[in-house]
């Protein structure tokens, strides 16, 4: 059997989303009992897009990753959804389904996709497994760029009490198991378990003491830590195209 996951981030192997897909495939591949082949294609490259159509066609079980950029999908994500449309297969796939991340903390920001991709999922004959929906995705790079101790202190103590309803967010190592376990559990009944997804559902909306406690750290912790890394403080307010 032939599973293939599509990573549609432009960001590539360095993505959120890739990140997640490879905590998912680690889990998959825990037991390799030489049966299955799993493999992770990055959709980064949209001159090969046309030429994955016959991956697609000849995989038996298909999960499709992307983020939603201000609730959008990545133009080479619309593309390769554009280029199955009217391609026939040359044999049913057994099943589809997708991850879906982005830096809001709120899943409900990305909840209207899922009905679309069942839509889409039922126009190309297969199986609709679901979507994985993962909030706060960003908070991936924020916990990997403390290096300052009192720092990586304060993040750990956010995580653990779940601070705000939003200090899950920043638990890299719980994100990464879930979809561990996720990857476990779908080598062995190809579905993904509706316990784990409800994991990583929450929150589902934020109020605005979260939004706000949410919005310092990914200032403080994150962009102004990019600005600084890149020497680019100064230029933070600039605004070419007004």
């Amino acid at each position: 059997m032939l599973l293939t996951i599509f990573n549609g981030s432009p960001r590539g192997k360095q993505s959120n989303s890739r990140f997640l897909c490879d905590a998912f495939m680690k889990g998959y591949i825990e037991k390799d009992d030489g049966k299955d082949i799993i493999q992770i294609i990055d959709l980064i490259e949209v001159a090969k897009i046309k030429s994955l159509r016959s991956i697609f066609a000849q995989s038996d079980h298909v999960i499709i990753a992307f983020p939603l950029y201000i609730d959008s999908m990545p133009a080479q994500v619309k593309y390769f959804f554009e280029t199955l449309k009217n391609y026939k297969m040359k044999k049913q796939i057994q099943s589809i389904g997708f991850f879906v991340q982005s830096g809001f903390p709120g899943k409900i920001h990305s909840t209207f996709i899922e009905q679309y991709l069942s839509n889409f999922s039922m126009r190309l004959g297969c199986q609709y497994m679901g979507t994985v929906i993962k909030g706060g995705g960003e908070s991936i790079k924020i916990s990997a760029l403390q290096k300052k101790i009192i720092h990586r202190l304060i993040f750990k103590i956010a995580a653990l009490t779940d601070l705000g309803r939003v200090g899950h967010l920043l638990d890299n190592k719980k994100h990464f198991n879930h979809f561990y376990e996720l990857g476990k559990q779908y080598k062995k009944f190809h579905y993904f378990d509706s316990h784990i997804i409800k994991k990583l559902d929450r929150p589902k909306k934020i109020n605005w003491f979260n939004y706000s406690l949410y919005k310092f750290i990914a200032e403080n912790f994150y962009w102004n830590t990019l600005l600084k890394r890149y020497n680019s403080t100064q230029q933070r307010d600039n605004t070419p195209y007004s």
